[in-house]
């Protein structure tokens, strides 16, 4: 126990898909944004020979494009909505990126005491050896439980059906070890009383009588003596030789209240579920299956394989693993996390602690140990594990509302590095004015996209999130890039004036923005209906009533009938650009398979 407690104490990094990709976005953005910009001046001032001060917007113009601001900022803030919201429902969250890591799961490994069940357990039945008293067996026991004392529900049950005195003096104790999975006292004028798993102590008819027990769904325990002491080997203790059976010890232990629902409900959303136990398989297997897990009777004593373990065998072939070690639960989850599965572990104990720190997400049940609570991500208070439904619920949404707003972020940044490159390489100057991309950015990006984060949105977490982001953004991006380079060309053909040509790519990215807008709301809604409504309105009355406050000019009627031209254009040239997208996903995909295949 103080291994596995010093153990807790090592920090684990958050294992985060959306950390690691909006660190990646920054990184990217660091590094291409100060030498884009100071190239883009120098190519301004010294090429195209522009005052300092007109440089030098048109250059923060194209810098504030490529920087995505506010796209932290509402991760955290969409984050911190969800640890309110699981708070209120019990849930206290340790780790704000814990919600990520339970929305992507799609394997949840549990424990069978205090998780599937309620963990008050009870002595059902007490049977005495043949040739054995039952009052024998209870001063026997009795002494035991003095010398060792209560420590467990296992302990109290006995305890409370078998009140500890000291019949027997206790002279030397071996407490419990999940390796050995027995213990032991040496009583005078007895010898050894050992009580731990049948499967460890006996064999013969009272293995099989304790077995067709633990299928009955009672958790099993022998209780043996021995004239003999423990002996010693390698440093640790060992059982005494001849060892006689006094009882087996039955205890029962009830289903949490809604458990089955819980298990019916990941079964519907794809999620596996498996059970970890250091209990007798068949009891674990029994109570999994009045839980109503799949594949329950697949159930296998990890205590009986000798030699090395072929984890990633066992974790594809079973459901329920009985008689396990912590480092067996560690190198179980291990196996799943090669397979590419995104795994969860809820435990109760310090046994558990290992496991915890190897899971993608870990959760402890309140009332367990306080450092399986200190180690997990997330501590469930109510201590039921029926409220495993709604944190992943709560997960999704955060997850899939942060997707959908960074697509709308990204679009502009794509747009403005593309555009700022170009420009280095043309004689054409950066188009636009800040003014421009702040109102546009607000309008079609910012106040939306708060809106949209903080709605319903229960939708299956797939695939990778930086990589479906730029895929829903690029069409958007090179629509933008197209149509202003359109527009710079008839600048420079016709010898529009720039302020009229920069009036007119603010309003290609405005219908770009709204177009992007609408994908992202789909499928609409009453209240994306509003949001997108709104953002429209407000858009118009920029352009028709507020010109002159953002830097709007009005035309000329050539700059006027181009600006008509490229907004019909816009609309095709975008779902064109989706189109080829689509196709090359497409093919990505076949190429991909038969790859594999």
């Amino acid at each position: 126990m103080g291994r596995l407690q010093a153990s807790a104490r090592q920090v684990k990094r958050a294992k985060s898909e959306l950390m690691t990709d909006m660190n990646r976005i920054i990184r990217w953005v660091s590094a291409v944004i100060v030498p884009v910009g100071l190239l883009l001046y120098w190519k301004q001032t010294s090429v195209l020979g522009m005052v300092h001060s007109e440089a030098v917007v048109k250059t923060v113009a194209s810098v504030i494009g490529m920087i995505p601001e506010g796209l932290m900022l509402l991760t955290s803030v969409s984050l911190a909505a969800g640890v309110v919201t699981l708070g209120r429902k019990k849930t206290l969250v340790n780790e704000l990126y814990g919600i990520e890591s339970l929305a992507r799961v799609d394997v949840i490994c549990v424990d069978k005491t205090g998780t599937l069940t309620s963990g008050h357990m009870a002595l059902e039945q007490l049977i005495p050896a043949p040739g054995v008293s039952e009052d024998r067996v209870r001063d026997l026991l009795a002494s035991f439980l003095c010398g060792m004392g209560a420590d467990g529900s296992t302990a109290a049950a006995l305890t409370a059906a078998c009140p500890p005195r000291a019949a027997f003096r206790c002279l030397e104790t071996v407490p419990f070890s999940s390796q050995r999975k027995w213990s032991l006292a040496v009583l005078e004028g007895v010898g050894s009383v050992i009580l731990g798993a049948p499967e460890r102590l006996l064999s013969g008819d009272a293995l099989t009588q304790a077995q067709e027990l633990a299928a009955q769904g009672l958790r099993v325990l022998a209780l043996m003596e021995s004239p003999d002491l423990p002996g010693i080997q390698d440093g640790d203790a060992q059982l005494p030789a001849h060892r006689k059976p006094l009882a087996l010890l039955c205890l029962c232990d009830e289903l949490r209240p809604q458990v089955r629902q819980t298990v019916e409900y990941f079964g519907r959303e794809g999620v596996q579920l498996k059970v970890i136990s250091g209990d007798s398989p068949l009891t674990v297997s029994s109570v999994a299956k009045r839980a109503g897990i799949p594949g329950a009777e697949k159930q296998i004593d990890l205590s009986q394989l000798d030699g090395e373990k072929d984890y990633t065998a066992l974790s594809r072939e079973y459901t329920v693993f009985g008689r396990v070690s912590p480092n067996d639960k560690r190198e179980l989850i291990r196996a799943l996390q090669r397979d590419g599965h995104g795994v969860a572990m809820v435990g109760d104990g310090v046994n558990d602690i290992p496991a915890l720190k190897t899971a993608d997400c870990s959760l402890a049940m309140a009332g367990g140990s306080d450092a399986a609570c200190r180690v997990a991500q997330m501590t469930l208070l109510s201590g039921g594990f029926d409220a495993m439904p709604q944190i992943l619920l709560e997960g999704r949404r955060v997850i899939n509302n942060i997707q959908r707003a960074a697509t709308l972020f990204l679009v502009k940044n794509i747009f403005s590095l593309f555009l700022s490159v170009i420009s280095l390489f043309t004689d054409w100057p950066y188009p636009l004015q800040p003014m421009h991309l702040t109102v546009i950015s607000a309008l079609t990006i910012g106040i939306p996209s708060f809106f949209l984060a903080m709605e319903p949105n229960y939708d299956r977490v797939t695939g990778h999130f930086l990589r479906g982001v730029l895929r829903r953004a690029f069409p958007g991006g090179l629509t933008n890039v197209f149509a202003v380079l359109v527009c710079q060309a008839f600048m420079v053909v016709f010898d529009l004036p720039a302020a009229s040509i920069a009036t007119v790519c603010a309003g290609i990215l405005a219908v770009v923005g709204m177009m992007v807008l609408f994908q992202v709301c789909k499928p609409f809604g009453t209240f994306r209906r509003i949001v997108w409504g709104a953002m429209l309105v407000c858009l118009v009355v920029v352009f028709t009533c507020l010109g002159e406050l953002f830097e709007l000019r009005s035309g000329t009627v050539q700059t006027n009938l181009l600006m008509l031209t490229l907004l019909l254009m816009t609309p095709t040239v975008f779902f064109a650009i989706q189109r080829l997208f689509d196709w090359g996903e497409k093919i990505f995909r076949r190429v991909f398979r038969r790859e594999t295949a």
